[in-house]
């Protein structure tokens, strides 16, 4: 309805949000009872899942392995003062036994080694699902300068 649109609530994060907010309705999460299930990834690597229609956060995970950070903004002034999950993640209902959610962060640790992973995680619960996360890599030949 048009004429009830607009802002329900604000869910503090513990950093910016730059990937667009995911929704899920009617999801039966077991002790909780059915929500409807609003997902957002921050630069800080953490994804909460919150009730759409209150703002309740149900979970939250962080993606960062231990003694790693989000990456440091290498050298771009729009995305500041840490890069972590920026792209906006994928739902797919039918993987999984509660459905999946994708998420790509980025890390760096402190010898300044910098990692992208693959997560997959339970809509539910947030749990990694059995084989997540997987090591994003790629290789190119020459300097890659032109």
């Amino acid at each position: 309805n048009f004429n009830q649109f607009g802002k329900l609530f604000v869910v503090p994060t513990d950093g910016q949000v730059y990937a667009q907010p995911l929704y899920v309705f009617n999801l039966t999460i077991p002790g909780k009872g059915v929500h409807n299930v609003v997902y957002i990834a921050t630069e800080h690597d953490t994804v909460y899942a919150c009730d759409a229609d209150n703002g309740v956060v149900l979970w939250q995970v962080s993606l960062l392995k231990a003694g790693e950070t989000p990456s440091d903004n290498r050298g771009c002034s729009q995305i500041t003062p840490e890069i972590g999950i920026t792209a906006t993640p994928v739902i797919d209902r039918n993987a999984g036994l509660n459905g999946t959610i994708y998420v790509a962060p980025m890390s760096k640790d402190s010898s300044g080694n910098y990692f992208q992973r693959l997560h997959a995680l339970d809509l539910v619960t947030g749990a990694e699902q059995s084989g997540s996360p997987v090591d994003v890599s790629a290789s190119y030949p020459g300097s890659g300068a032109q």
